[in-house]
């Protein structure tokens, strides 16, 4: 009861905003809005659509969820959702090229597609990082191993099921 009431304190303090459960056209237009408001996300991710009742032969799509905050100060951002691991990299050679740096990552799984959200920030202090996406298990295992070894530490950690095997994605900083 106690950590339910505190969570409602600091979500209401942070004016914070949670969106469930929408396709993308939705989550587009609702991003649009809140944005418009003065709310950026803070993080977003991708699963199966919970419909209750989908049509014969309609195959499952990907919903999003997302919780935005309202920020006076916030720092440059940029959001992408549903991205294949080429999209994904593209928008990362973009962003990153321009200072920006991968605040969260999901990666999600909906009837056999690797699907991306992203946020990134540009903060004010730069920081030395890494990032990797579309990991198997053990390049994923090999790669953690090693940039803790250099120092790093991981920052950010999503992965998804695939009938091949799991996908991972990650964020390292120092």
């Amino acid at each position: 009861m106690t950590l339910l009431m505190l969570t409602f304190h600091v979500l209401a303090h942070a004016q914070q905003k949670e969106l469930q459960n929408l396709t993308s056209t939705l989550y587009q237009k609702e991003f649009n809005k809140l944005v418009a408001q003065g709310y950026r996300p803070i993080k977003v991710w991708s699963k199966t659509l919970q419909v209750i009742d989908y049509d014969p032969g309609e195959v499952p799509r990907p919903g999003y969820w997302a919780i935005f905050e309202k920020r006076t100060n916030s720092s440059p951002w940029v959001a992408r959702h549903g991205l294949s691991a080429s999209a994904y990299q593209t928008e990362f050679n973009t962003w990153t090229s321009k200072g920006f740096i991968p605040s969260d990552i999901n990666v999600a799984c909906v009837e056999g597609h690797v699907i991306y959200c992203v946020i990134y920030d540009k903060y004010p202090t730069p920081m030395i990082w890494q990032a990797r996406h579309g990991l198997d298990y053990a390049t994923y295992n090999t790669v953690n191993k090693d940039l803790l070894k250099q120092g790093y530490k991981r920052r950010i950690f999503s992965f998804c099921k695939t009938p091949g095997g799991n996908i991972f994605a990650a964020m390292w900083a120092k």
